[in-house]
């Protein structure tokens, strides 16, 4: 009978010590020379030219009505119709919007930036969520990875994917706590490693320091880019950068809201309203942009008006102004009141 071989059995927490070192030869770091280097360098890309690079991270903060949200919205129009953002180049490309709360705030918003920019986005490779992403949770991430993949196999790759707000797509965790946002990060590198997009978040300041964001210390440092929206005494809005990573950080560019009336109606049937960011030069000067005093007398009855009638509305508002001007002719009150409102709508703030 044949001698048979024993079987061997290697006690527990031994492996094959050749395939070990195979798979260590397989993935074994290398250093390369700076020659090597300098001949495999590849610029990274920007999404829009000396702001956002593409598969980049990056954090939007402000007070809840300093205008962050208008400002990412503006980027992800400009960046899905391939259109240029305050003079600078983007790269036109599918966004994705993580929207924290109900379509009707966005829809007035893109309607505005739709008559204000005479451009369509309605056919515009952009998409908003119908509700929010917990993004804390791995199982939440991946739903939100499909759900991207399946609009992009007709769109192309996504160029972008805004989250907002942080803390309305947090998931249950505390965004005070370094370790719940390290979980929150990590599930967002898997979205961009995945999908190969740049992610923004928007985000609020601090409670105490409005030139930090709100929550965890780590969250700056885990960005390629940092920009801090602020309101000015003259109520416009400073985009700053407070970071940049291995780039030149932009100017600080200073914008107005301008109010837009509407072709949306309100649930009464009078038009609706929202705002858009418009850029002002280096002088303050707007470039189609708010004017702050134009008005003049007309305006301060504008003005009047809407404190007695308590609204916005403009029939209503012209209403109680035709009761206020001091005119007997009907022509000059009907032209002071337009007037008067085109200024006052034109420098009407909006908060987001």
């Amino acid at each position: 009978m044949p001698h048979e071989a024993p079987i061997i059995t290697l006690p527990s927490g031994l492996v094959d010590l050749e395939s070990r070192m195979n798979k260590v030869e397989r993935n074994r770091l290398r250093f390369v020379c700076v020659g090597e280097m300098f001949k495999n360098y590849k610029p990274a890309p920007w999404l829009i030219d000396g702001f956002i690079q593409e598969n980049s991270i990056s954090l939007v903060f402000g007070e809840s009505t300093a205008g962050k949200s208008f400002f990412v919205i503006d980027w992800a129009c400009c960046i899905a119709t391939g259109k240029r953002w305050s003079g600078l180049d983007t790269v036109a490309g599918p966004v994705f919007f993580l929207a924290g709360e109900g379509f009707g705030g966005f829809c007035r918003r893109l309607r505005a930036w739709e008559i204000t920019n005479e451009a369509s986005i309605s056919e515009a490779p952009l998409y908003f969520s119908d509700r929010p992403a917990a993004l804390m949770d791995a199982e939440s991430a991946k739903d939100v990875i499909q759900a991207v993949r399946e609009l992009t196999k007709a769109n192309g790759k996504p160029a972008l994917i805004a989250i907002d707000t942080l803390h309305r797509n947090f998931g249950g965790g505390d965004e005070n706590s370094a370790a719940d946002f390290g979980q929150f990060l990590n599930h967002i590198d898997v979205m961009r490693h995945e999908l190969g997009a740049a992610v923004v978040i928007v985000h609020h300041s601090g409670h105490s320091k409005a030139d930090r964001s709100r929550g965890s210390s780590s969250i700056k440092a885990a960005m390629d880019h940092e920009f801090c929206v602020t309101v000015e005494a003259d109520k416009t809005r400073l985009l700053s950068c407070t970071k940049m990573k291995d780039a030149a950080s932009p100017e600080p560019q200073r914008f107005a809201l301008r109010g837009v009336e509407l072709d949306l109606l309100d649930a009464k049937g009078r038009p609706d309203s929202s705002a858009v960011l418009v850029r002002l030069d280096d002088q303050g000067g707007s470039q189609d942009a708010p004017g702050a005093e134009r008005g003049g007398k007309a305006l301060d009855y504008v003005r009047k008006a809407v404190e007695v009638c308590g609204n916005n509305q403009k029939e209503i508002v012209r209403t109680s102004f035709y009761a206020l001007y001091p005119s007997a002719d009907p022509e000059a009150k009907r032209k002071a009141f337009n007037r008067g409102w085109k200024t006052y709508f034109d420098s009407l703030v909006t908060e987001t």
